[in-house]
């Protein structure tokens, strides 16, 4: 079974992404890392 998108916001936060939210509104979301601000 294909993971839901709560586990997956989950893995991302522990690894340090933060999700931006200077983007507006919309359905998608955009993540970033602090050491990598390009990924």
């Amino acid at each position: 079974m294909p993971r839901k998108i709560r586990q997956l916001e989950s893995d991302l936060r522990r690894a340090g992404f933060v999700e931006r939210t200077d983007r507006g509104k919309g359905s998608h979301r955009v993540w970033t890392h602090p050491d990598a601000p390009d990924t």
